[in-house]
């Protein structure tokens, strides 16, 4: 319902549009003049007695028919017209603020008094008889009433009453068959006929609901606007028909779409807060037809007996119940207490949902004869029956005019059992039905066979988006299915429900479809644009993110989709909860890999690559997916670790290291002299120190003491490299060095066993001996001994004096490059150009 700001604003815009001809007009001479100059536009009417009243709204009215007639519209006619609305309180009047509206009850109630006669000048109480306390006069042998106002800026004046404004259109349609009185002057006709009347007139139609204020005014609204819709129709059908046609096709469509518009504001009369969003023009359509054929077959009730506005004030505010039951039948109407239209009064949501049974019941009675006194007189021109309008539209297609149509005039040339009954449907409509169908089906299925054909020649992307095309085309093909069976064929009733229900599931399961597939082709996009690893798991990531938007997008779209066709989703969603719980049971070592895909995303030990030692399994990972993890062996198998224990366990990523460790023990005799282990530590060190492969900061060769059968020399460097081959070849020349320095000491490597001697023991090269103690006692002597470790001047002055490759190695060749051997990166970042040894 518009609030009243809106209310008022309307009101303006109407008034504008009445009156507009009136400003757009140049002013005559005489405006010139201004002829209002000896009038007050707010108080020139007398309303101080019934008498009075009565003679200004007469006295008013003739002054402003005469200029209207002689002079047309002007300044002059609005002032009047001004006067009269004075006369009259609108109050209770449906859209009484408008002004296009207070014109029409202003010549509504001239149209009345011009049929009826008035009694005497001396009869109607005047200023003598209001003083004695006379409240209320009412014109004899009518339902006028003029009142005096007891409140509010309108204390003391008497004017038609706020029932008797409300009831006009009542009032008027009782009297409209009377003859005018002698010196009548009509105008409602002429003013109706005018082009902003006429405008106003649709613009309600189309665009209002019928005063809801009451339910009598439910009720002969309902009744006016659904006659009104088939008289409509029904002459623009025979003018259509006739031989030769006396009305044109564009002039019967237009007919039809303004017999449609009256009976949609009379479905504005139901509440259809139960009905589903997708069938809510349907069923209102239908239902304002049914009820008009119940309303046609019984007796209606003295109109006195409905209760007006003014019996619904009295009853309570807007918040009190409120409900009044046709007699003899299951319809009631009742007050809307909750909602945009809380506080109008409609047909209730139980009367809707038992009119189908109702009709069925009552439909083989007859037609409920008028009498003048018993039907019009009572309802006015609201009541004329409407036979056959209901099964005229169920039993044709989708037009209250079905000639309008080729479909409609193809009909009418068919055979007659094809206009036979099955289910509320005729014969020709099942064929159409099914027929629509089967089109629909076949134009899907054949896109889907031509696309999945076309997506299996493509590349990975372009067939991602080809697969998008089957669910798109479905929706359209099936959308317009439905259309076509509803506003062509004009399938109707419970049959049509069925249709719309079980065609929006299939669109709905056709949108989750379209939805997954346009999200995977988003997500081929996103890795064909080579910012994630096609085996990694960002790639394995990106899938999973957008398949798990693309369920959720999926399930929102189908939970509203179901509302709109009347399903409760709360049981579902809660349905879907309980089972959604059951499958993560079943799928409970799934969702562990899955989860330990998403930790392995976020703590990064690994990529694609990497050379690793997985739970004492060593190799490269060659990809990161979903549920598990590849790995290829050294003896280069292939293995597979799931993520849930991957996640567990302790990895060693080679590929993260700096440097790479070589770490020997070295097992000494027991006869060798500490001078003699001095002297190798301190050529092991120098060695390592000039050598430019090794890591000078961390070399450690240190006595470690005697052990079980030997004295132990622990030594650990790290070589400056991150390729296994290479790693291996500089191990490999230190150790070489190493042999040879051992030698050089004249000291022997102890066997790691017991070993019995059967033969004379050799005992070390005692010259080598000799030379090694001699050389330590002179380190001493100079106070050189490089002990604990070499001095820093020392150091500098070896690093990178050591020859490496060893000279006389085929890198030395002169004039050839030796043959590398494959690199072996702990890393496949260490093979991007640019990369750097750290």
């Amino acid at each position: 319902m518009l609030s009243r700001p809106l209310l008022a604003a309307r009101s303006t815009i109407s008034a504008a549009v009445v009156l507009g001809s009136i400003c757009l007009q140049p002013l005559s001479a005489s405006a010139q003049q201004d002829p209002l100059q000896d009038i007050n536009p707010q108080r020139i009417a007398d309303l101080s007695s019934p008498r009075q009243t009565l003679r200004s709204f007469l006295d008013l009215s003739r002054e402003m028919i005469e200029i209207w007639h002689a002079e047309g519209q002007n300044d002059r006619v609005y002032v009047l017209l001004k006067g009269l609305q004075e006369t009259l309180d609108f109050s209770e009047t449906a859209n009484g603020v408008s002004m296009v509206e207070q014109a029409r009850r202003v010549l509504l109630l001239r149209e009345v008094l011009d049929r009826v006669a008035l009694p005497p000048w001396a009869d109607i109480p005047g200023r003598e008889e209001v003083a004695q306390g006379v409240e209320v006069w009412n014109i004899p042998g009518t339902r006028l009433r003029i009142g005096r106002a007891g409140a509010g800026p309108r204390a003391g004046d008497y004017r038609f009453t706020a029932d008797t404004v409300a009831d006009l259109h009542l009032t008027y349609g009782r009297v409209s068959r009377l003859p005018y009185q002698p010196g009548a002057m009509p105008i409602l006709e002429d003013w109706q006929a005018g082009a902003y009347a006429r405008s106003q007139t649709v613009i309600n139609d189309r665009l209002s609901r019928i005063d809801t204020s009451s339910p009598r005014a439910v009720l002969t609204g309902f009744l006016h606007h659904a006659s009104v819709a088939y008289r409509i129709a029904t002459d623009a059908e025979t003018q259509l028909t006739a031989s030769p046609p006396t009305m044109t096709l564009e002039e019967a469509r237009a007919a039809e779409r303004t017999a449609m518009a009256h009976l949609l504001r009379a479905s504005t009369a139901f509440d259809m807060s139960r009905v589903p969003a997708r069938r809510v023009h349907d069923v209102r359509v239908e239902a304002t037809l049914r009820l008009k054929e119940v309303l046609d077959r019984v007796t209606p009730p003295p109109i006195s007996e409905l209760p007006d506005a003014t019996a619904v004030r009295r009853a309570g505010d807007q918040r009190t119940p409120f409900v009044w039951r046709f007699p003899g039948l299951p319809i009631k109407i009742a007050r809307v207490l909750e909602g945009d239209r809380a506080g109008s009064f409609t047909f209730d949501a139980r009367t809707l949902e038992r009119l189908e049974e109702t009709y069925e019941r009552l439909k083989d009675l007859p037609y409920y004869e008028r009498l003048p006194l018993r039907g019009e007189w009572e309802y006015g021109v609201a009541t004329s029956v409407s036979p056959g309008f209901y099964e005229g539209y169920i039993s044709t297609p989708g037009s209250l005019v079905p000639s309008t149509s080729l479909l409609g005039r193809m009909v009418l040339t068919l055979p007659d059992w094809t206009n036979t009954t099955r289910h509320g449907q005729t014969t020709w409509k099942w064929i159409g039905l099914l027929l629509s169908f089967a089109v629909a089906f076949t134009l899907a299925l054949g896109i889907a066979i031509v696309a999945s054909r076309q997506a299996r020649q493509r590349s990975d992307l372009a067939a991602a988006w080809i697969r998008v095309l089957p669910p798109l085309a479905a929706i359209v093909i099936f959308i317009l299915a439905e259309r076509f069976v509803d506003q062509e064929l004009n399938i109707t009733g419970y049959v049509l429900g069925w249709v719309v229900t079980g065609n929006r599931i299939i669109v709905l399961a056709l949108e989750a479809w379209l939805i997954w597939r346009v999200l995977m082709a988003v997500a081929s996009a996103v890795s064909a644009t080579g910012l994630v690893s096609e085996q990694g798991i960002d790639a394995s990531l990106v899938r999973i993110l957008f398949g798990i938007t693309a369920i959720a997008a999926a399930v929102a779209v189908i939970v509203a989709g179901l509302r709109d066709i009347g399903v409760d989703a709360v049981p579902l969603i809660a349905g879907v909860g309980v089972g959604g719980l059951a499958v993560a049971l079943a799928i409970r070592p799934t969702l562990e890999n899955l989860i330990g895909g998403l930790i392995l995303h976020s703590d990064r030990p690994l990529r694609i690559g990497d050379f690793c030692d997985i739970g004492g399994m060593k190799g490269t990972v060659e990809a990161i997916g979903v549920r598990s993890t590849r790995m290829r062996a050294l003896d280069r198998t292939l293995i597979t670790i799931p993520n849930a224990r991957l996640s567990d366990m302790d990895i060693i990523n080679w590929a993260h290291c700096d440097r790479m460790l070589i770490s020997a023990v070295l097992d000494l005799r027991y006869e060798t002299t500490p001078d003699q282990i001095r002297h190798l530590l301190a050529n092991i060190r120098r060695m390592l120190h000039a050598h430019p492969m090794i890591d000078r900061e961390t070399v450690r060769v240190r006595y470690a003491g005697p052990a079980g059968s030997s004295r132990r020399v622990n030594v650990r460097i790290y070589a400056l490299t991150h390729d296994w081959n290479e790693f291996f070849a500089i191990r490999e020349d230190v150790f070489l060095r190493i042999d040879d320095l051992v030698k050089a000491s004249g000291v022997g490597l102890a066997f790691p066993s017991q070993t019995l001697y059967m033969t004379q023991d050799q005992p070390p090269d005692a010259e080598h001996a000799a030379a090694a103690e001699a050389e330590v006692a002179a380190w001493r002597q100079a106070d050189d001994l490089p002990f604990p470790r070499l001095s820093p001047k020392v150091m500098d002055e070896l690093q990178g004096t050591l020859d490496y490759p060893p000279r006389g190695s085929n890198r030395s060749l002169h004039g050839e490059q030796p043959v590398e051997p494959m690199p072996e990166p702990l890393s496949a970042r260490d093979e991007e150009p640019g990369s750097r040894r750290q």
